[in-house]
Parts: C-alpha cells; sequence; structure tokens
C-alpha cells in the first residue's frame, strides 16, 4: 500500500503537483520534500518509511545532479524504489538513470496526473484507487495539474477541474538516441523483423526534407531539426500525424496555425517556409534559431539596455500579430528565440486566436495561459484580447529588468491569487524610472493597461 513518498527536489511546485495528481488515486497518502541543499542523505537517513522515492535530475546544485545521488543511493541497503525525473528529454538520462537503479523514468515535458499515477502504480504493484473528491478552494479558483516550474502552457477547466499541458517547443537540437515509442517494427521482403526508425519513415513521406534528429514532443505534433535538401537550410519541422491523431480537435487547431501564422511576416516572428500536406503527415516548416530562447537568459536579470533591447524587438513582433487580428495568448520566455545573429523570433502560435474567431478549440470554462505569465482576465475565464498579451510582456519585462516574477506564491492558487489582487510591484530604486512602464502594462483591468504595442514601445523611448 502506498502510505508515504519522499520527493527529492529543488521545487515546492514540484510537491504541490505531485500531491494533487495523487490525490484522487491514493487520498491517504503523504508527501515529504527534501531539499537538496541540506547535503546528500546518507544511508542512516530513515528510508524505510518511504514507499517511493521520486528524485529530480536537476537538483538545483552547481557540482552534482540526480544521476550523481542515484549512484549513491543504489549502494544503500534499505533504499525504496525511485522513480526518476527530468525535465530534459535527452533519452541518454532515462538510459543511465534506469542503468544505475532507478525503477522508472518520467519526462517532465510529457508530465501528467495520468502518467504519474500510471507509472507509480507500476512501480509498487499498487492499483489505482480513484476518488470522487472534487478539488476546489476557499478562492473558488480550481485546482489544476502543473507542469514543474510551472512555465508550461496550462489549460484549466473549471467545470471538470482539471488540466493539460499545451505543446511547449524546444528549438534546440539534443543528444540521445532513439526510444522505444521512436521504433516501429515493420517486416523485409523475407519476412523478418527489422526496427525501422519513425524519423525515416517522416522523411520518406516529406520530400524535399532530410531529417537530422528529433528535438522535442508537443500535445499535438512532433519536432525535427532538418535540412531543407534544395539549399541545405536548417529549419524546424513541426509535423502532425494525420492518420493517428487522437481527435479532430488536434488537426483543426494544427490547421488553424497554418492559417494564422501564414498571416505574418516581421523580422520578430518566426519565419513560415512551407505549409503543406504530406500522405499521412501534415506539416510546417519553421525557421530554426540556434542561439535558444529567452528562458535560458533569464536565470538572473539582464543588464537595463539588453532587456530594452530585448522588449523593443519583442514588442514590434507581437504588435505586427495584433495589426492583422492575431493574439498570441501564451506570450512565455520558452515562445522567444534567438536567431544566429541574436535577433528575436517570436514562436509558437499554436493557440493563438484571430480576433473575431468564434471557433474555440478550448470548452467553455477553459483558461489557457503559463501559470507566472497568465492574465487576471484569463485566470477569470473571460474574453482573451491584445490587453493578455501585453500583460503578459509586463511579466518578462519585471523578470528581465529584476530576475523575479512580479506575481508570485508557494501555490498554483497563491500564484493566481497575485494575479488577481496584488498591485504591480514596485522596481528598485535604480530602475524606478521603469515604473510608469511596469504599471501600464500590468494592470488588473485591461482598459488601464497601454492600449497597443505601439505605446509601449514609445514608452521604452521615452525612458
Amino acid at each position: 500500500m502506498l502510505n508515504r513518498i519522499l520527493i527529492i527536489d529543488d521545487s515546492l511546485a514540484i510537491k504541490e503537483f505531485i500531491k494533487y495528481c495523487l490525490s484522487k488515486a491514493w487520498p491517504a497518502v503523504e508527501i515529504d520534500l527534501y531539499d537538496p541543499a541540506q547535503g546528500q542523505p546518507d544511508e542512516a537517513f530513515d528510508w524505510v518509511q518511504y514507499d517511493l522515492i521520486i528524485l529530480d535530475y536537476q537538483l538545483g546544485l552547481s557540482d552534482e545532479d540526480g544521476l550523481d545521488w542515484l549512484k549513491k543511493f543504489n549502494t544503500y541497503s534499505n533504499i525504496p524504489p525511485i522513480l526518476f525525473m527530468t525535465a530534459y528529454s535527452h533519452e541518454d538520462i532515462a538510459v543511465r538513470a534506469i542503468k544505475l537503479g532507478a525503477e522508472d523514468y518520467l519526462n517532465k515535458d510529457e508530465l501528467s496526473a495520468k502518467r504519474l499515477t500510471e507509472r507509480i502504480s507500476e512501480i509498487i504493484g499498487e492499483p489505482i484507487h480513484k476518488s470522487e473528491d472534487t478539488l476546489t478552494n476557499t478562492t473558488g479558483i480550481p485546482r489544476q495539474t502543473i507542469i514543474p516550474e510551472m512555465e508550461k502552457t496550462m489549460v484549466l477547466d473549471a467545470d471538470k477541474i482539471a488540466a493539460i499541458s499545451e505543446e511547449t517547443l524546444m528549438f534546440a537540437p539534443k543528444e540521445g538516441t532513439l526510444n522505444e515509442e521512436e521504433i516501429t517494427q515493420v517486416r523485409d521482403q523475407n519476412g523478418e523483423s527489422i526496427s525501422v526508425s519513425t524519423d525515416k519513415l517522416i522523411e520518406d513521406e516529406l520530400p524535399g526534407y532530410k531529417i537530422i534528429e528529433k528535438i522535442g514532443e508537443g500535445g499535438m505534433s512532433s519536432i525535427f531539426l532538418a535540412e531543407r535538401e534544395e539549399d541545405q537550410l536548417q529549419v524546424v519541422l513541426k509535423v502532425l500525424d494525420i492518420a493517428n491523431v487522437e481527435n479532430q480537435d488536434s488537426l483543426r487547431r494544427f490547421i488553424r496555425e497554418y492559417r494564422l501564422i501564414g498571416q505574418l511576416d516581421h523580422p520578430n516572428i518566426a519565419r513560415i517556409y512551407e505549409r503543406a500536406f504530406a500522405r499521412s503527415y501534415a506539416y510546417i516548416a519553421i525557421e530554426y534559431c540556434p542561439n535558444g530562447d529567452l528562458a535560458m537568459r533569464l536565470k538572473k536579470p539582464l543588464p537595463t539596455e539588453t532587456a530594452v533591447k530585448y522588449m523593443r524587438q519583442i514588442a514590434e513582433g507581437i504588435g505586427a500579430a495584433h495589426k492583422v487580428g492575431i493574439i498570441h495568448r501564451d506570450m512565455k520566455p520558452g515562445n522567444i528565440l534567438f536567431r544566429a545573429d541574436d535577433s528575436i523570433a517570436i514562436t509558437d502560435f499554436g493557440i493563438a486566436k484571430m480576433l473575431g474567431d468564434s471557433s474555440e478549440l478550448t470548452q467553455v470554462g477553459q483558461i489557457v495561459g503559463t501559470m507566472f505569465y497568465i492574465s487576471p482576465e484569463q485566470i477569470r475565464g473571460k474574453g482573451v484580447n491584445k490587453y493578455s498579451d501585453l500583460y503578459s510582456l509586463g511579466v518578462m519585462f519585471y523578470k528581465m529588468l529584476t530576475g523575479k516574477f512580479p506575481f508570485y506564491g508557494e501555490s498554483v492558487e497563491q500564484i493566481l491569487q497575485s494575479h488577481l489582487m496584488d498591485p504591480a510591484p514596485k522596481l528598485p530604486e535604480e530602475l524606478a524610472s521603469f515604473q510608469p512602464i511596469i504599471d501600464g502594462l500590468l494592470a488588473k483591468d485591461p482598459d488601464e493597461r497601454f492600449q497597443n504595442a505601439e505605446e509601449f514601445i514609445v514608452g521604452l523611448e521615452w525612458d
């Protein structure tokens, strides 16, 4: 019976997430969080009180990671089963974790309540016991599944009290080998079973492109780094398997993304080279940006001049989208990419919406956004417009300047409540000249924010 779990991670958000996920499957389970900053627990630690250890790869330490700890734990005689987790989708990490003694491995980028409970059930041999309890709270805000670090796209359903993560694209190559899901069993002419990479099968159906490697897996599609054969240009291929698509909403959303981004032509929006259908796949060839994303650069505050330079480019790009009636709805650092010349390109319009478009691919009562960057009106489930994108820009600008989030909390509910109720925080004295800009972006009432990206740019130049 599952009674107690120890989570070894530097993120309180992980504990809140796992606690929520397991609350229906095993309502009585107790969950403890161990901060890696305390140092590695030795064999004398009270391991026997736990039925399962959930160990993260990234421990927030400069000289050690979860694999180092796992290797040591495997020498202990009294260690319980270990589920290894990481936000890095490198297959070699999974392979090394299993070789070092982990019972199983789970990628945080693909994390959901269903996957987590199923993996734990398999490890401990304990069936899942579903509870009929509804998970609400005193604030009236629904609880939801959160992706670790709470910087993944969220869909909160007030009616079903559920959440799913929209795709978050990682436009940077990763190392690693093919996993089992990337291998398709086929038979040669002699009837022998042979393994063929799914990448190769896709390449055979996408004429004109050579697949270099798989670099991501989204909620709807697979992402590949590829080379266009006619000129050897590296591109990102976003591919949807039409034959195996689980529901029509995925295909509709994918097609709508075709329609929306096809209207965008601006230096600060990722270029689209081709939009087409092959026999079994729909695909988009997108500009490849080799210098990573803004999230990678926000581990600490940016120089003021750099922050202003970045924000101007972001504002110009999103302003161009707004001019043709497109609302991004998921503006966050992970969707701000850097080209080789370090210029900015906004990407991932997968959940974007055309103003006046009456079709909704999310059900009534759902909120689409990202936890730290979501606007108050998105939390309340009200109409989303350009002012919501500007609010998200305000959160990004504040974090660029200070290295901190303007609205924060130790739980999902606290973060959402902070967005709804807390005033825009005051900048440090040396940054006080930017306070009117922050106030003009983070106002709770959309009518009190900058009315468009151009006004925001004027404010930046004025300062």
